[in-house]
């Protein structure tokens, strides 16, 4: 029994301070009705709820001769207006009812001779006599899609409410969809409620084109912005994206050229395909942790971006996500990402980038055509996609990791490239993945699986010479154009020797084939200054062995084949200037042909 007297003491110490201070209530199976008030007047919201329990009713006679009263709103929460509950109350202008309440008792609002405006947000409710008896200036309004109401309620004249406001809506299931806008422009704060209904959505198209739009709020119920909402506002400078948010339409904000500002909420879960895309002069945006995903094209041609925090939330970012962000010097990649799209980076200003150990898959050329002077290819990666450091001609330094197994189509060509060790792991290199560098030292795997993309298999043993230097490397399979186009500056580092074997398939003419094609590479790219010089050979009689030798080649060329027997070595030795000595050295044992 102590505890039960105790109980409403509790109650009252729990409730907040102003709530004390401006209302005495009862509570009554775990819902309270306000019996009085103590406040100073002037506009007053009773609360919904109250320490978890719920105002359900306002009593008889609670706020009877509140002459300080200017208006007053009651809550959904609330389901009974008691008798002359506002009795008197000669200074109170307007009313908000709550669409809860079903029942407004006998002259609850008898003598409010200042009453202008008592607003339903719900259906009509039943009432006592006289409820607004001396009202005289009073009118009801009643919001679209309510029932109950005629042209009078309680003697009063009731109107639809639709209050003018910049906007063409929709409304679902109690919702406000904003579908566009009507106003002059400038500063601009979307509401967070019209009518009394919250607005959840900023619907496809509905700002689109109002190039008058300077500064936008966004209220603090919308939970989505549509596709397009805010696309081609050329004179939207900022945008505050509430917490609410948790989702950008694809180009919501796309060709927003004076956008210079963008705040996003931290409930934002996907930047969309588009979304900032030729936002040319946005200088800063951060990215809340709540974001897992970046679309395609999400910030492409933001050319003012100068530095983007990735955070480690984001799993994925999307094809050209920041393609062509020219002042993009620095980037932070969040260690949750597993993947980078194509072109993501392409044609930055990065000259550094830390790709994190959890990245599977890097799209092509997702870095091509920025200055990055080093890169590391972490264990996670186990394929290197197809241009992905193109023509990215200030970087020197690669180290690849042992789980590469493929490198793509021209993945480093036009690099700086000088040296490049290929870990065993990789059993695939793509075209021209190496053309154009300044390659002069090779290091290539002992892969027996090493495959080119077409053609045949040729099995070879590479050295490189610089100088007078020789290193020895090992047994690969090459690819389809040649090791010679494979590794070369633009085509031919430098100094290469490479081992090729005797057996090439069904026709013989291959290697002299090969030969003619190393001769027209030089001659292509013949610069004094720059490449190989055209190349200077002898020829020698070669037997072989009952049939007949190659036959002789373009003018200009020379050949010297030897051979001791039939399982020896034959050598070609193709000599360019003396300042810069090009060896294709073919080594290979040929075997006994049948008699």
């Amino acid at each position: 029994m102590k505890t039960l007297k105790l109980l409403p003491l509790l109650l009252l110490l729990a409730l907040p301070i102003v709530v004390q201070a401006q209302f005495t209530f009862t509570t009554n199976n775990g819902a309270i009705t306000i019996t009085g008030y103590t406040g100073s007047g002037g506009a007053v919201t009773i609360p919904g709820t109250t320490n978890g329990l719920p105002v359900t009713g306002i009593a008889n006679d609670a706020f009877q001769n509140k002459s300080s009263l200017t208006s007053i709103t009651i809550p959904d929460s609330v389901g009974r207006i008691g008798n002359h509950a506002f009795y008197d109350c000669l200074s109170l202008t307007n009313v908000t009812i709550g669409n809860g309440v079903t029942n407004i008792g006998s002259r609850a609002f008898y003598g409010c001779t200042a009453l202008a405006s008592v607003y339903f947000r719900g259906n009509a409710s039943t009432i006592g006599a006289s409820v607004f008896s001396g009202d005289t200036k009073a009118t009801v309004y009643y919001l679209a899609g309510t029932t109950g109401w005629g042209s009078t309620f309680g003697g009063l004249p009731a109107v639809l409410w639709n209050p003018p406001v910049p906007y063409t809506y929709t409304t679902n299931n109690g919702t406000i969809t904003i579908t566009g806008y009507t106003g002059s422009g400038g500063v601009v704060t979307i509401p967070g409620s019209i009518n009394f209904l919250p607005v959840t959505s900023i619907g496809a198209y509905a700002f689109n084109w109002c190039t008058s739009l300077t500064n936008v709020t966004i209220g603090s119920n919308v939970t989505s912005i549509g596709n397009d909402a805010f696309f081609y506002c050329t004179s939207l400078i900022s945008v505050t994206i509430p917490n609410s948010v948790t989702n950008l339409g694809d180009d919501a904000f796309e060709l927003c050229v004076s956008l210079t500002n963008i705040v996003i909420g931290n409930s934002v879960t996907h930047i969309g395909n588009h979304v900032f895309d030729f936002c040319y002069r946005l200088t800063s945006v951060s990215i809340p942790s709540s974001v897992t995903s970046i679309g395609s094209w999400a910030f492409f041609d933001c050319a003012s971006l100068t530095n983007v925090t990735i955070p480690n939330s984001v799993t994925s970012i999307g094809d050209n996500a920041f393609l062509h962000c020219t002042g993009l010097t620095s980037v932070t990649i969040g260690t949750n990402v597993t993947s980078i799209g194509d072109s993501a980076f392409s044609g930055t200003s990065l000259a550094g980038i830390t790709i994190p150990n959890n990245v599977k898959i890097i799209g092509d050329s997702a870095f091509s055509g920025t200055p990055l002077t080093s890169i590391t290819i972490p264990n996670s990666i186990t394929s290197i996609g197809g241009s992905v450091f193109s023509g990215c001609s200030a970087l020197t330094n690669v180290t690849i990791a042992n789980s590469v197994k493929n490198i793509g189509d021209y993945a480093f060509f036009g690099s700086g490239l000088t040296s490049v060790t290929i870990p065993n792991s990789v059993t695939s290199i793509g075209v021209g993945a190496f053309s154009g560098t300044r390659l002069t030292s090779v290091t290539i795997p002992n892969n027996q699986h090493l495959r080119r993309n077409r053609s045949q298999h040729e099995s070879v043993q590479s050295r490189v010479e610089t100088g007078s230097n020789q290193h020895t490397h090992r047994r690969l399979v090459l690819f389809q154009r040649s090791a010679l186009d494979e590794l070369s500056r633009p085509f031919l580092p430098h100094s290469l020797t490479v081992t090729q074997p005797a057996s090439l398939g069904k026709s013989r003419f291959c290697f002299l084939a090969l030969l003619l094609f190393v001769h027209f590479l030089n001659l292509l790219f013949h610069d004094a200054n720059s490449f190989v010089q055209p190349l200077r050979v002898t020829t020698h009689p070669l037997n072989f062995h009952g049939r007949k030798p190659f036959p002789g080649v373009r003018r200009g060329l020379a050949q010297r084949f030897q051979m001791a027997g039939p399982n020896q070595e034959r050598q070609v030795i193709i000599r360019p200037a003396e300042n810069r000595r090009c060896f294709l050295h073919a080594h290979a044992r040929r075997p006994k042909p049948s008699v």
